[in-house]
């Protein structure tokens, strides 16, 4: 959740935070969460997704419910925000394509900032899995039978 106005009290099993325009959190699967507003109208940008480990398990990608926020997010986080919503309002050729690009780049810079020491040898994946759901992507799963069924991978 991108806040682009206004000020929202949250909580994220029980535990109380507020995010203020340019802030951003996330939800990670399993968590209960709500939200209110202060006063007046808040507008926000909501991108819902999941992120998988290569066992094909629902990553976590922190316990600690205070990195689960930026505050005053950086200006490339917002224009992923931006894009992602952009994409999907146009519906042009590929739009899902690109969302879900963006989505994986938004959740790495997520990871990154909760886990500035990370490194590329990290249990996490992204694509399409044997033990992982299937998001409908037809043409990444086509290419990706494709390259099976021709032992490329």
């Amino acid at each position: 959740i991108y806040m682009l106005s206004g000020t929202l009290h949250y909580k994220i099993n029980g535990k109380e935070f507020t995010a203020t325009s340019g802030d951003s959190y996330l939800i990670q699967p399993g968590q209960q969460h709500e939200e209110f507003a202060e006063d007046g109208f808040i507008s926000v940008s909501y991108v819902k997704c999941n992120f998988y480990k290569n066992d094909g398990e629902l990553a976590v990608l922190t316990d600690d419910y205070a990195k689960q926020r930026i505050l005053n997010c950086s200006k490339e986080i917002k224009n992923i925000f931006e894009k992602i919503f952009q994409e999907v309002h146009a519906k042009q050729l590929g739009y899902w394509q690109v969302a879900e690009s963006l989505v994986i780049e938004l959740l790495c810079l997520y990871l990154r900032k909760i886990n500035p020491s990370i490194d590329d040898d990290v249990n996490y994946e992204f694509g399409v899995s044997d033990n992982k759901p299937n998001y409908g992507n037809r043409i990444i799963n086509d290419a990706v039978d494709i390259m099976k069924n021709q032992g490329i991978f």
